[in-house]
């Protein structure tokens, strides 16, 4: 019997991985990304990789692609920058590409930027209302500036883990009527507006609420945007998918963060 048509298997390209990837002497770096992405030699030829916008708990220092003075508001983004994924994350991203023509890449923030939140700091918070649009063409920016830079943008989401606060790195939470309406009124909008075909996934969480993506998905305005559910593998099960599936069958899902540990 055949079921669902799967892309492939992947791994995330972090701020950490990129650096300890780029730190090894370019024969062994060349071998090791060749056998990742690779298919020739038994190359596992990984086609998914993830990339954040901004910090994430894998990164050495917390920052946004628009850190402010003294995170003033910048609502007109005049101190966006990609810099710091044009160090490491983009050059490794592109040596991928290179091996793997089909790699998709997917983006996502772990915080909006500082000024942008109720807290003022990467650290927790929701985003403040007032800048949902600034936060859109922020997204917006970091999928056109990743594409001139050699790495187009398959998919993203607008939060990852948007049901949890971390107390220590970047994160902040994003709950279903505000996804709704940052998606269906400005994400949505924006991308389209540009030209954009990134495709954007709801969610980007674990298998214990199902009912959270179901609830953006029933939002019509949002659902017209929307492409597919992003999962996490930490807390519930897989069947929890199968509700949402059936309820909107047109939209994927996506297996799209699930790290080894004692947690």
């Amino acid at each position: 019997k055949q079921f669902q048509k799967m892309h492939g298997f992947g791994a995330a390209m972090t701020d950490a991985s990129a650096q300890v990837l780029s730190a090894l002497p370019a024969d062994k770096r060349k071998a090791i990304m060749a056998e990742l992405f690779g298919r020739a030699n038994g190359g596992l030829g990984l086609s998914f990789t993830r990339l954040t916008i901004g910090a994430s708990d894998f990164s050495a220092s917390d920052y946004s692609y628009d850190d402010s003075p003294r995170d003033a508001p910048d609502p007109k983004l005049r101190y966006f920058s990609i810099d710091p994924a044009k160090k490491y994350v983009l050059p490794r991203t592109r040596e991928a590409l290179a091996i793997n023509p089909d790699l998709l890449v997917m983006i996502s923030p772990w915080s909006a930027p500082a000024w942008m939140k109720t807290t003022q700091s990467l650290i927790k918070g929701e985003l403040v209302p007032q800048y949902y649009p600034a936060f859109a063409n922020y997204l917006a920016r970091t999928v056109q500036e990743f594409g001139r830079e050699g790495v187009p943008v398959a998919m993203i989401t607008i939060q990852n883990e948007p049901n949890f606060e971390p107390d220590d790195y970047p994160g902040e939470r994003v709950n279903p009527p505000q996804r709704a309406e940052i998606i269906g009124k400005h994400v949505g909008p924006t991308f389209k507006r540009l030209g954009l075909r990134t495709q954007i996934l709801d969610w980007d969480h674990n298998w214990d609420h199902p009912e959270m993506p179901m609830a953006v998905l029933e939002d019509a305005m949002a659902r017209q945007y929307i492409s597919g559910v992003a999962w996490h593998c930490y807390n519930g099960d897989v069947p929890a998918q199968s509700p949402v599936h059936d309820a909107f069958p047109e939209k994927d899902a996506w297996l799209t963060e699930c790290s080894g540990g004692e947690w």
